[in-house]
């Protein structure tokens, strides 16, 4: 059986999305967040997008495969 968290029993935007490189210390991309649910991409990789269980919302930012970074 899984575990699932109810959206109302937190305090909604307490959470950070990271970018973790190796050799590199953890870095914030997206602030704040709530229940970081889901990440997809694009066919040609340009955009990416970030699914927020609690809130709803799948925000969509631009991405650069060649450095695993993200834009506004």
């Amino acid at each position: 059986n899984g575990t699932r968290t109810h959206s109302w029993l937190l305090t909604p935007n307490q959470g950070s999305f990271y970018l973790l490189q190796a050799g590199h210390n953890p870095v914030v991309e997206v602030s704040p967040v709530s229940i970081s649910n889901g990440l997809a991409w694009n066919q040609d990789n340009t955009l990416m997008y970030y699914i927020d269980t609690a809130t709803s919302q799948v925000d969509v930012f631009d991405y650069n495969l060649e450095n695993a970074t993200i834009g506004e």
